[in-house]
């Protein structure tokens, strides 16, 4: 499945109750949160520390769901389980990917007519 938005637009707005003053407070907090965890992520990916890699892409998993990022929680998915399995040279390739769909989404959602956008083309997987 590919994505050609870097989230979901309804199921941003269904996890809201189609509030999308909600879901706007929640882009904003997710915006200011997240670039801190991701370099706390890379920084735990580089020096190898496996339940760090896996607190933190846990962490983020849920933040990137609960705003319908569904291939940044994919990318950070990845991540959590290679480093539950230990396995920190699949961690560090999922670390690229994690790194690329946080950079699509916040390019994205700088933009000032995104949600007009993702509204328009149903922001589905295809």
């Amino acid at each position: 499945m590919t994505w050609d938005y870097p989230l979901d637009w309804y199921d941003v707005l269904e996890r809201c109750a189609q509030d999308e003053d909600l879901v706007d407070a929640l882009v904003e907090t997710f915006l200011t949160d997240s670039p801190g965890h991701v370099e706390a992520l890379r920084q735990a990916a580089t020096a190898g520390d496996a339940p760090q890699v896996r607190s933190v892409a846990h962490m983020l998993k849920g933040s990137a769901g609960a705003i319908g990022a569904k291939p940044l929680a994919a990318a950070m998915l990845a991540m959590e389980k290679a480093a539950a399995e230990g396995n920190m040279t699949a961690a560090a390739s999922a670390l690229e990917a994690v790194q690329d769909e946080f950079e699509r989404l916040q390019a994205f959602l700088a933009e000032p007519d995104w949600k007009d956008r993702i509204k328009a083309a149903g922001a589905c997987p295809s």
